[in-house]
Formats: structure tokens, sequence, C-alpha cells
């Protein structure tokens, strides 16, 4: 008993007491060869393990992925005893367009484009989204079309491991051996999927951040974009605010965005209040349907005249329209300039007036001596003198409505026939004298 202890003290892992039998002596060697596989399996998986961790690291590292996933194929193709690993995308421009993007025997390929009629074996994965092994290529006959291209690169077995996204295949972790095997055992099957998850699930994770990442640079210029027209309006309003003409920003559509404290002053709104409201309404015009039909030659770019519009008071605006710098609103310039064209028909009829009274003074004497010179020579006919009596009235009459003609300083109108007017002599004539007499 002392030497049975000595001896499994020292190492040994069994004994067999004499005398012994052949049979129990085969039966206790296969248990320790169990018990050898055993740990040899249990060491196998912890490599494995280990393995699967560190590619599970690297692939959630970092989101760029195009640059570890050499390092993944590399890895891949020395635990699972494969000649190449390669990870190939299939393209959304063609059905018929992948991509190989990581190659564990091209170290710095990237993007290299395939055409995946060459590879029958990546078109029957994308299509049944399940594993694919090849023991020997030149047997299957789903390779019938490529033999002879997978002899020229002494390829003789394949294995395929699909990379999903719900439910659809975008890609495929690819392996290939010089050797023929008949299949891949459990293990190396398992590998495969799991390393063929992690990577699509890495994958979709780093084109979501793309995504993100592309969402938010857009979302940055954009803001960057809006400070941009923020600060150019900023530089446009102190020049808005302190316009002596009344200044409207308007959209396209008409309503109004901005006025300047002269255009408040002169619609009686604020900006509050005329913000968002079409600007017909707010300068309170008259003729609404010419209003649109002006506006429309705005947006259609007549930009270089003025135009006069009827609003109400019976006040005349007059309008022009520029563009906004980097923007498609527009900017509309309003004047009030009633009085500026009430004074122009004045300066008119005031001309018009002083030639009309200059022309008539000359017949008007003439007129006026002849009736007076009948009137002394005539026989003393009571009808020829009355009638020249009359004529002497009615000249004396008309020259004292040229002197008022020609007295014009006003533009003064009147009610006439027929819903015109006329000029009002009588309002419109200065009084020289102060006495209410023309």
């Amino acid at each position: 008993a002392e030497v049975l202890t000595q001896a499994l003290e020292a190492g040994a892992d069994d004994y067999i007491a004499k005398p012994f039998h052949v049979d129990e002596v085969v039966a206790r060697v296969k248990a320790h060869l169990r018990i050898v596989g055993y740990a040899r399996q249990l060491e196998q998986r912890q490599r494995d393990g280990e393995i699967l961790v560190e590619i599970g690291q690297r692939l959630s590292s970092q989101l760029d992925l195009l640059s570890i996933l050499q390092e993944v194929t590399t890895l891949v193709a020395g635990v699972l005893d494969s000649d190449r690993c390669s990870i190939v995308l299939f393209d959304q421009d063609g059905p018929h367009q992948a991509r190989v993007v990581a190659a564990s025997d091209a170290a710095g390929l990237t993007n290299r484009r395939i055409d995946l009629r060459r590879y029958p074996e990546l078109s029957h994965v994308a299509q049944t989204r399940a594993p694919l092994v090849v023991g020997d290529v030149t047997l299957d006959p789903l390779l019938d079309g490529v033999k002879a291209q997978l002899a020229d690169v002494d390829v003789r077995c394949v294995a395929l491991f699909p990379l999903l996204e719900a439910g659809r295949c975008f890609g495929v972790l690819f392996l290939r051996s010089h050797e023929p095997r008949d299949t891949l055992t459990d293990r190396e099957m398992q590998i495969g999927r799991i390393v063929a998850t992690s990577t699509a699930v890495a994958l979709t994770n780093a084109r979501l951040f793309a995504a993100v990442k592309a969402d938010a640079e857009r979302q940055s210029h954009a803001a960057a974009l809006v400070t941009q027209r923020l600060q150019t309006m900023q530089r446009y309003a102190d020049f808005f605010e302190n316009a002596a003409d009344a200044l409207c920003v308007v959209r396209p559509s008409g309503r109004l965005i901005y006025m300047n404290r002269r255009a408040t002053a002169l619609t009686g709104q604020s900006v509050s209040a005329a913000g968002g409201q079409p600007l017909a309404e707010v300068c309170g015009v008259v003729d609404r349907a010419a209003f649109d039909h002006l506006f429309e030659r705005f947006r259609a770019g007549e930009l270089s005249e003025t135009h006069d519009v009827a609003v109400r008071g019976g006040r005349l605006w007059s309008l022009s329209a520029g563009h906004i710098p980097n923007d498609d609103a527009l900017s509309v310039t309003v004047r009030d300039v009633t009085d500026q064209r009430r004074n122009a028909k004045l300066a008119a009829v005031a001309e018009l007036a002083g030639a009309a009274a200059h022309e008539l003074n000359q017949p008007l004497t003439s007129v006026l001596g002849y009736a007076q010179l009948i009137a002394r020579k005539a026989p003393q006919d009571p009808l020829i003198l009355k009638a020249a009596h009359t004529i002497e009235a009615q000249a004396e009459r008309m020259a004292a409505l040229v002197k008022r003609i020609g007295r014009i300083t006003r533009y003064e109108t009147t009610d006439y026939v027929g819903g015109t007017r006329i000029l009002d002599l009588e309002a419109a004539a200065a009084d020289p004298d102060g006495d209410g007499e023309p």
C-alpha cells in the first residue's frame, strides 16, 4: 500500500494488481484515453472561446470595421484551418454585384468588386440564407460551371456562412482550402456561425453608425447654414430698420416675414400682428386682383420698375421689389406717393391753365371790343342793343373765368355727371386779395 501511494503521488494515474487480465488492461487504457480526449476537447474549447472573445472584442472595439476585418479573417482562417478566409458583401447596385472587403491572404484588400455569376456558391447562400459546405468542389454539381476556375486557384473545399440582418443575407464569411474534406466538425460549424453572426452585427452597427454620423453631419451643416443666414439677415436688419422707406420682407407666397419701423408706421400694424399675413391685407390694397398680378411679376423677376397701388383711405403707394441674397424671399419697398402724384397733376394742370388763359385773353378782348363797338354804332334797335350788351356781359364773365384759371395753385376736384370728377375752379384758384373774390 505504501508503494502504491508513493507511485500515485509521483504522477501515476492508475495501477493494476497482479495477476491482471488483458481485458481489464485494455478497458483501463481506453478509459484513460477518453479522459485525455475530454481534456483535449476542454482545452480546445477554451482556446476557441479565447479566440472568439478576441474576435468579438476586435469587432466591437471600433465602428470603423474595415480597418480590423483583415485581422478577423486571419484569426478565423487559423482557427478553422483554412487556406483563405474572406468577407464578401453584396451590393445594392445590381443583382450580380458584390465586394470583397477583407481577405486573410491579401493585406490591404478593400472593396474588390466581383461578379456573382462567377461564384454560384455565393449566390446559393444569398438565396438560402443558410451555411454551405462543399467538401470537394470537383464532385458538387453546384460548381460545375466554375470547376476549371477553381482548379486554376487550387481550391478543393469551400465553406460559407451567411451574414444576416433582419432575415436578409447581405454578405458571406467565405472559407477556402486546398485539400478536400468530408465535412466540417460541429465545432468548426459552431465557430463559423458565431463569427458570422458577430461580424454581421458589427457591420450592421457600423452601417447604422455611419448613417447616424452622416445625418449628424448634415444637421451640423444645416445648422451652420442657418447660423450663416441669420448672420446675413442680421447684417441687413440694421439697414432695414433704419431705412427712410418702408421695407418689407415677403415670402414667395406673398406673406409677410418682417417689416421695419417705417413700414409699421405706414401700415399701422406691428410686426407681431402682421407677421404671416398676406402683404395685400397688411397694406389694405383696394384692387386685390391687380396686386396679385403685380406680385406674380415680382416673383417672375420683373424687379426694375415701381408700380402705384391704391390703398385704403384714398392713398396711393408705390411698390418695388428686390431679391434677398441667398434666399427666395423678396424685399418690397413701399412709399406713400399720394402727395407727389397730386403735385405732379397740379403742375400739369397749372401749366395747361396758364397756356389756356394766355391763348384766350386775345380773342376775348376782341369779342368784348366788338360788342362795345356794335352797341355804339348800331341803330337804336332794342334787339341789337340787347344782343350787344349780352355779348359784352358774357365776354366779361369769360374774362373773369380766364383770370381764375390763370390763378390755379391747387389740385382740387369735384363730382360731375356720370360719376366722373372735374377740376373745382373755386377751390383750386388762389384768392390774391384775400377777400374771397377771384
